[in-house]
């Protein structure tokens, strides 16, 4: 099952909001990447209305603050069979909530007002305060009884104690699977009649005969299979659960839940007290018959305490709340301020759940929200992950003429041509000659590329002033490039004519800008601080090889930083001068 879009009407800042995927995958991170006011809180905001039957919003989260402008959510997806449907969640219907287990897991830090009077006068102060986390129902301790002295006296000696089997998740999971096995041989004369006659002693003697009729033989064979039984032990455990039948049958199924909460009570104060760095005193308590965990006052711990604490105990809920239906958890932003050890921890307990879901035949679709992205930031390490950028989505492909022109010269570098130093040289950094292109480095570019370095340069600076700076449609490796080319040509300008030579013949970014510092700041002169901030830029993205994949991943990269409007306005005071080439 894949999802191939989801759009959003009237929620938040956005009046529509549409991202389409080649495949939004089930069972492993799809991380979607965007800067701030992009869309992942209005992402985040219409799956949390979606949860449950129609759409329920703040008024604050209507689109203008208005409701006479109708939220909506939609969600298009592919079957394994290849047949596509589409649900629809609005003010009238609530198809999502029907068709997906939805869950959200956000910041959950909300103001709260106490009032206090102050020199005799009424005043409100508001507090932050952690929202309270309901893992689950309370259950009360059921158990089936059992005594196994009782057990030797009616099956001798040799008769195996289920004491451990009967208080295991395991043990009564195997009994509320098998009950109707286990009334039918306690109800069927034939069985019931070779059962009154076996004790431990007799009890691999009796197996053959046991084989014979099916209820029996299912119970003994699924013993077998998952605790290992010999033929004698799965014998003794029969007749132990037929003696037992009216206990199991009245109590097996609420001991089970009540063993289930158990496990997940330890579990969750467990792990509170692996992540509490806090030095208050957390853990699950009762309250109302369910299970809370209580963090109360946001000032007691730091914004990073109390988003890994907080991710852990939704986490878990979430695990235990999932549904037999496909399931889509949003995670928004919190794993962004995380320092290393916790981000690494969470991840892990992330993946741990979405293993253990997967191999419960589970369909889940995890989404983390993030502003980090992977292409810069190296905080996900998940060993299966979708990369979702949700700025502008990249229309360039193996065929545009600059990613042709990357591609060759990684290609020729492979090869140690010393054409790659040409190429680097004069299309991919500041050279004032206009250079010819050669007839062998065309023909390798195929059609259309430029015939020399002015006009393939004046495209470049073109494409940033008229295209990008404009807020057009753009081509964001010429943007880049062209970039790099005229910080370059203004380090060019703050040389010394006796130096300019010996800066055209370093070889890439870092050793140009090495050199021009030791030269221009032993001057009157130093570099401005915006060309530092903006090289980032062009680190990664104009280095693409054979993988078209990672070449695409690391272009939409730079279309969402190219995307800021700070970056822009940086970009735009570089240009502000001339574009045009200087000849020196």
């Amino acid at each position: 099952m894949q999802i191939t879009k989801i759009r959003i009407e009237n929620i938040k800042g956005k009046a529509k909001l549409e991202k389409s995927f080649a495949g939004l995958c089930s069972n492993k991170v799809n991380l979607f990447v965007a800067p701030n006011g992009f869309g992942k809180s209005t992402i985040t905001a219409a799956f949390s209305a979606a949860m449950s039957g129609k759409m329920r919003l703040k008024k604050e989260d209507y689109y203008e603050q208005n409701k006479k402008n109708i939220p909506k959510l939609i969600i298009e997806y592919k079957n394994d069979d290849g047949s596509k449907e589409i649900v629809v969640s609005d003010d009238k219907k609530g198809e999502i909530s029907k068709c997906f287990y939805v869950d959200v897991i956000k910041n959950p830090v909300y103001a709260k007002a106490s009032h206090m009077k102050i020199k005799g006068k009424n005043a409100s102060i508001a507090r932050s305060i952690i929202k309270d986390v309901e893992v689950c129902k309370k259950r009360k301790k059921v158990e089936i009884s059992y005594t196994y002295k009782e057990m030797k006296k009616i099956f001798k000696k040799n008769t195996p104690n289920l004491s451990n089997f009967l208080n295991s998740k395991e043990g009564l999971q195997f009994l509320n699977d098998h009950i109707s096995e286990i009334k039918k041989c306690g109800s069927q004369k034939r069985i019931s009649s070779v059962l009154k006659e076996i004790n431990s002693e007799n009890a691999s003697r009796k197996y053959v005969d046991l084989l014979k009729y099916s209820s029996s033989k299912k119970i003994m064979e699924d013993l077998q299979n998952q605790f290992r039984l010999s033929c004698g032990e799965q014998v003794c455990y029969l007749i132990q659960f037929v003696y037992l039948c009216d206990e199991v049958c009245k109590k097996a199924k609420d001991s089970l839940k009540y063993v289930e909460y158990k496990e997940i009570k330890k579990m969750l104060d467990e792990r509170l007290k692996e992540f509490n760095t806090t030095g208050l005193k957390l853990q699950s308590k009762v309250s109302n018959e369910k299970l809370y965990v209580k963090f109360g006052n946001a000032s007691r711990m730091s914004n990073g305490e109390r988003d890994v604490l907080y991710f852990i105990t939704r986490l878990l809920k979430f695990s235990i709340s999932v549904e037999k239906k496909p399931c889509i958890l949003v995670i928004d932003e919190i794993f962004d301020y995380l320092d290393g050890t916790n981000l690494l921890a969470a991840q892990f307990y992330l993946s741990q759940e979405l293993t253990r879901l997967k191999t419960e035949n589970k369909i889940v679709f995890p989404i983390l929200m993030t502003h980090l992205d992977p292409a810069v930031f190296s905080n996900y390490c998940f060993k299966k992950m979708a990369i979702h950028y949700l700025t502008n989505k990249s229309k360039l492909t193996e065929n545009d003429k600059i990613v042709k022109l990357l591609k060759l010269r990684n290609r020729l570098k492979k090869e140690k041509n010393e054409k790659a130093s040409e190429l680097e040289m004069y299309l991919l950094h500041f050279f004032p000659d206009n250079w010819p292109i050669p007839d062998e480095i065309l023909s390798q570019l195929g059609n259309g590329f430029w015939n020399d370095s002015y006009s393939y340069i004046c495209y470049l600076y073109s494409e940033i002033t008229e295209k990008y700076l404009e807020k057009k449609d753009y081509n964001a490796l010429a943007v880049i490039i062209g970039l790099r080319i005229k910080i370059e040509e203004r380090i060019v300008e703050m040389l010394p004519e006796s130096k300019k030579i010996e800066y055209y013949n370093k070889h890439g970014s870092k050793k140009k800008f090495r050199f021009a510092e030791e030269v221009i700041e032993n001057g009157d002169m130093e570099i401005p601080e915006i060309f530092y901030l903006l090289r980032p830029l062009y680190n990664e993205v104009l280095h693409l090889g054979d993988d078209w994949n990672k070449d695409k991943n690391k272009i939409e990269s730079a279309y969402l930083k190219l995307s800021s409007i700070p970056i822009r306005e940086m970009i735009r005071k570089i240009f502000s001068a001339s574009a045009e080439i200087k000849t020196y």
